[in-house]
């Protein structure tokens, strides 16, 4: 994540409390959140300020949770204004 200097961090955090909510409704539950100071490997650009680790049960629950128009709303509208720039990667479960 990449804040935004002006509000990113105290808006950030009232979406994570917020969505932490919205992540058990559809089985996930957040494994880390916090500051970054240096990328091991980034893509285009930087420098990154944070970084959340999610753990979603499947791909269905991520699909069904991003398309309900509450977690859009409450999110969303909450980390639009607090990041400029986020990336999602998937990253497979080890089993």
């Amino acid at each position: 994540m990449r804040f935004d200097a002006n509000t990113g961090p105290s808006r950030l955090e009232d979406a994570l409390f917020r969505m932490r909510t919205e992540l058990t409704r559809f089985g996930a539950e957040v494994v880390y959140v916090g500051e970054t100071s240096s990328a091991l490997w980034e893509e285009g650009g930087g420098p990154w300020d944070a970084v959340a680790i999610v753990r979603y049960p499947g791909r269905s629950a991520f699909a069904d949770m991003v398309e309900s128009a509450e977690y859009y709303e409450t999110i969303n509208s909450l980390r639009d204004a607090s990041l400029l720039e986020v990336v999602l990667r998937h990253v497979p479960t080890l089993n």
